[in-house]
């Protein structure tokens, strides 16, 4: 299942152990953080605004499929 909608930030947690942003955020009323070491967290900076989607994967857990800058 894939849910489309505006990316909202909610926390930027702390990093990964290599020094990765990672994010907690929703789409929705879909709360998911983003993967560890996941190169689409580079794409977010709060205070933002991105077109993204989630897709809920094999684990049921959502995942950051895709994410999109809005002007």
């Amino acid at each position: 299942m894939k849910i489309k909608g505006t990316l909202e930030i909610i926390k930027r947690l702390d990093n990964s152990r290599h020094g990765n942003p990672k994010f907690r955020a929703k789409i929705g009323n879909v709360t998911f953080v983003t993967e560890t070491n996941s190169m689409l967290a580079y794409a977010i900076s709060e205070g933002s605004s991105y077109e993204a989607e989630v897709k809920y994967g094999i684990n049921k857990l959502p995942k950051l499929i895709n994410i999109k800058y809005q002007k």
